[in-house]
């Protein structure tokens, strides 16, 4: 189903018309049963809406004819009428097209780029082309093409997930060790309420691709009142009996390539496109397994447990193999591990034993392995449906429970090793990992191993990982393709950019566009883990930093080094000679210096710094000394990637002219266009330098194309110039600015005079003040690149008429909020 046909007004009719029908069965054969009876209803109002594209392009066409003829004769209420009454139309056609190009793109691509732009179609039907695949070569290297291509992945995939591969019984003595609370456990199997599956079912992202069914989200979300309370007695009952209906857990593959250029069956990654029913109540056992995961995941593990950082494990495996490859040190060797089709090839009865031996109870394990167990297949190739199998192994990537399936399985792997190391007497640990105790470190499905390298030690970790086997995927180039998207279109080229990337950088605010530096903003995050280090934040990685790289008792406030008041560090007034002459360290805390809630300022120092005599004495307490932030204000926080961003990126002075540039309902075009001129970046005569056109270039000869009286230049441009004159003079009136002189800056401080207001003659000002700096600009290039020319009353007209169609749309928003 279009997710656009949720926002129609008979929608929610055609669904309670269809859901009164009375069916008999169990709850979830009735659900979709009814769900089957909508599909043609559903169609019937979807052939209703027409061709959406064309009904967009001839509103499109009809409104322009009126607001041409609204220009001619604006005092016409008739024409008046008829704009509304289209504008309306159009907004609603077009908001239709983008929901349903949005659906088709799946992507977010409308809500962080363009808008329903031509840019955006090409980018989708470049994409789908993309996505087609014409050939491919099977896992014995023949060559298949044509009709032949889907096929050839059904059986492929049916060979692969559809077939069972006999495994060894793992030895579970000694192993499981951890189990789920008692607690947890009752808590996983407590009654499902309607609220949860409410809120299971509201979590699900509208724009997700949809299962075997064609039902999304949204379906569900604004048919709730009429659908919701059959959805919750579906739900409910296989929460009481273990069982679901078949139809519920079809799956469809979606082939998503791995590599640039998918050659072999194998360059694809299977993502599971699951029914929404099924999904709702996969949400609901993953929220509830969730406490439980944290309770038996060892450290090790951080991807997917709750409140664990993946990019602890990062650092350590970074300092681990940090000069990894200097022969100095004891003996030592690393694994890399990359378990392919780690997900797709987990056995179901290994996982039903492991989930039993974590102390999951009876219950909860006959949920998850109904929901895996029960799973069948159809592959979705160039947009045809595809063969038909049930799955014999494996977890499904698009399901929302096997992350967390997966990092037990993963635990499994742990577990094995830790018992293996337990009963041998010839294991040795890496040099750095032995008093943690650290074997292998988990990023989902990839794992680093270490230890010491001599043979006993490796022969038992490739011994662990062949029972495993047997029983059980850049700051600087992302800048740079941003930096040639933004002023190429595509790769950088040398000279194109017309503001420095810093500067760019900035807040909207300060002069810049508001982007991100990113080497600025990784800045930010990495000090997350400086932060971490300092306050000695419960981490396996902060323990293993202050078990290996810091000395001494960091947990109080160092007398010299931290600001503890208002005069510290006071390391900036004693030097170390003054401190070790009077018997002190420069390890000295705080407290080591305060007796019976005085201070012991030896004399000396206080003749040296007599300030430090008038230091408030700190009240002790059993409390943990705790580290702040600073920011640039001097105000103290919880240190948050937030707070660092705000302190460490670049700053310049507010720029008054901000909110005239920056502005709701402006057109993004002239806003662009009118920052440039702001910043007196256009490359104007003026601004030409040897470097852009040679230093043997004789520019005192050029001549602005306008008026052939002077080189060009910002203040000339804008508006001194007599033909700029004169196009200001015509639009000035209108836009009630006939105080303005005509230049720029001093149109700009009329503008901030006259207030920061939202009313609809103030966004007009800004809007005339782009469009006439923007088409002056764009008549002096086509004057002097294209020789095409066009009068002052010309560009008023341009000007008006954009202007006219920019408030149209202010005045149908405000008209709407009203």
């Amino acid at each position: 189903m279009y997710n656009f046909l949720a926002y129609k007004p008979r929608f929610l009719e055609v669904v309670a018309d269809q859901w009164s029908h009375q069916i008999d069965g169990c709850a979830m054969f009735r659900v979709v049963k009814r769900m089957k009876l909508l599909k043609k209803p559903i169609r019937k109002l979807l052939n209703d809406q027409g061709n959406i594209h064309e009904r967009v392009a001839n509103l499109r066409v009809e409104l322009d004819a009126i607001q041409i003829a609204l220009d001619t004769d604006p005092l016409n209420e008739v024409l008046q009428e008829e704009e509304a009454v289209y504008l309306t139309s159009f907004n609603e056609a077009k908001l239709d097209e983008e929901r349903f190009l949005k659906q088709k793109a799946k992507a977010e691509w409308l809500d962080v780029g363009d808008s329903n732009s031509a840019y955006f179609h090409k980018t989708i039907k470049g994409r789908n082309q993309r996505n087609r695949i014409e050939i491919i070569r099977t896992i014995d290297n023949e060559e298949v093409t044509g009709a032949a291509v889907p096929q050839c992945f059904v059986e492929h995939y049916k060979n692969f997930l559809g077939s069972n591969f006999n495994c060894m019984n793992l030895d579970f003595v000694d192993l499981f060790r951890n189990q789920v609370s008692e607690g947890s456990c009752t808590s996983m199997i407590r009654p499902i309420s309607n609220d949860e599956i409410k809120r299971a079912m509201f979590d699900i992202g509208d724009d997700k691709a949809p299962g075997p069914d064609g039902f999304t989200s949204v379906f569900f979300k604004k048919a709730w009142d009429t659908v919701g309370m059959y959805v919750c007695v579906a739900i409910r009952e296989f929460f009481m009996n273990g069982k679901i209906l078949k139809e519920i857990n079809h799956t469809f593959l979606a082939l998503i390539p791995k590599v640039a250029t998918p050659m072999k069956v194998t360059d694809f990654r299977p993502i599971s496109c699951c029914n929404v029913i099924y999904k709702c109540t996969s949400k609901i056992i993953t929220n509830r397994i969730i406490a439980g995961i944290k309770e038996v995941v060892s450290e090790n593990q951080s991807a997917f447990v709750p409140g664990r950082r993946i990019s602890g494990n990062i650092l350590i495996t970074q300092e681990l193999m940090h000069n990894y490859h200097r022969n100095v040190g004891p003996p030592r060797c690393a694994f890399k591990v990359d378990i392919q089709k780690a997900y797709d090839t987990v056995d179901w009865h290994f996982l039903e034993c492991i989930l039993k031996q974590f102390g999951f109870l009876d219950k909860m394990v006959k949920w998850v392995v109904t929901c895996v167990t029960t799973a069948s297949f159809s592959l979705h190739i160039n947009g045809d449906v595809h063969g038909f199998f049930e799955g014999k192994r494996g977890l499904r990537q698009g399901d929302p429970m096997s992350p967390y399936l997966f990092t037990l399985v993963m635990e499994a792997l742990t577990l094995m090793l830790q018992r293996r190391v337990r009963n041998s007497e010839s294991f040795r640990y890496h040099k750095q990992c032995e008093e943690l105790q650290i074997i292998n470190v988990c990023f989902a499905d990839d794992l680093f191993l270490f230890t010491y390298g001599d043979m006993d030690s490796v022969k038992l970790i490739m011994d662990t990982l062949d029972e495993f086997k047997l029983v059980s995927g850049i700051i600087n180039d992302i800048e740079q393709l941003m930096r040639g998207f933004l002023w190429c279109n595509g790769d950088l080229k040398k000279g194109k950019a017309k503001v420095a990337w810093r500067d760019i950088c900035l807040p909207k605010n300060e002069g810049g566009l508001g982007l991100r530096s990113l080497e600025i903003f990784n800045l930010a995050l990495m000090t997350t883990h400086i932060w971490s280090i300092a306050s000695n934040r419960e981490s396996l990685w902060v323990r293993w930093i202050h078990t290996y790289k810091l000395c001494g008792n960091r947990k109080s406030t160092s007398l010299w080094y931290d600001r503890w008041c208002s005069l510290s560090p006071l390391s900036n007034l004693l030097s170390p000679r003054d401190i070790h002459r009077e018997g002190y360290f420069l390890i000295t805390c705080v407290a080591d210096i305060i007796t019976n809630g005085s201070w012991n300022w030896p004399l000396r120092w206080l003749a040296k710094a007599h300030d430090i005599a008038n230091i408030s004495v700190p009240v002790l307490s059993d409390r943990k000394d705790c580290i702040l932030w600073r920011d640039l204000h001097g105000k103290s926080y919880e240190f948050s990637v937030r707070n660092g961003w705000e302190t460490l990126k670049a700053r310049e002075d507010v720029c008054s002219w901000h909110n005239d540039v920056w502005f709701t309902h402006g057109i993004p075009r002239h806003s662009f266009h009118l920052w440039f001129v702001m910043r007196r970046s256009l490359k104007t005569q003026d601004m030409l330098r040897p470097w852009d056109v040679g230093p043997a270039t004789d520019l005192s000869s050029l001549r602005y194309p306008l008026c052939n009286n002077q080189q060009d230049s910002h203040e000339h441009l804008f508006f001194e110039c007599a033909y700029a004159a004169k196009v200001w003079g015509y639009v000035r009136d209108l836009a009630d600015l006939n105080d303005a002189p005509p230049v720029l800056m001093d149109i700009v401080d009329l503008l901030q005079q006259m207030g920061k207001s939202r009313k609809v003659r103030s966004i007009f000002r800004k809007l005339i003040l782009a469009a006439t700096a923007y088409f002056i600009w764009n008549e002096r290039n086509s004057r002097l690149f294209k020789n095409r020319k066009r009068s002052p009353e010309d560009i008023r007209d341009v000007i008006m008429v954009v202007s006219s169609k920019g408030m149209s749309l202010v005045v149908e928003v405000q008209a709407y909020v009203a």
